[in-house]
């Protein structure tokens, strides 16, 4: 009996005896998302292996793949006045193509350390608004910006999550 075959007797032997055909369907339609979402964590840990490191620098620039290209990137969105809506967009985009919020967050704050200006942690916060969580926000906090402290000051209370923990209010922002 093929494996295929196994596996969907399986799922219809653990349906309760009252199951619907919907009951089936769904089971079914978990599974094989379930399947596919493994199947493309194989496919980014195989890219990040094999693929990226035979990107030249001007494709990892475009897709800001590296250090230096994500760098880059940010520095370009102070500079050129880039609306920060679009950023969500990138952040979006790189946790697609299988970037961890951990490992974004972390290329972010060695970013910032070395910025040390108020735009740039308006810029980092920002993207803790798009996909951060309150353990970030602490950290966020610990960096020494140079600047009007008043104005560090109200980026931080600026950026904090809503009162019902489901994430962070609405901010106004700098840039």
């Amino acid at each position: 009996m093929s494996a295929i075959k196994e596996e969907a007797r399986k799922v219809i032997e653990d349906l309760p005896e009252d199951a619907t055909w919907d009951d089936l369907m769904y089971k079914l339609y978990v599974r094989q998302k379930i399947e596919a979402g493994l199947r493309a964590a194989d496919w980014f840990d195989y890219r990040r292996q094999h693929l990226d490191p035979r990107l030249t620098a001007e494709q990892k620039k475009n897709f800001w793949l590296g250090r230096e290209a994500l760098f880059e990137g940010l520095d370009r969105y102070l500079a050129d006045g880039i609306p920060l809506s679009l950023l969500d967009h990138a952040i979006k985009r790189s946790q697609d193509d299988g970037e961890t919020w951990d490992d974004l967050f972390e290329q972010l704050v060695t970013w910032l350390r070395e910025r040390r200006t108020p735009r740039s942690l308006d810029l980092v916060a920002h993207a803790l608004v798009c996909a951060g969580r309150r353990t970030d926000l602490a950290l966020l906090g610990e960096i020494e910006i140079d600047g009007n402290p008043a104005e560090v000051r109200q980026i931080l209370d600026r950026t904090a999550f809503n009162s019902t923990g489901n994430g962070f209010a609405e901010r106004d922002l700098l840039l």
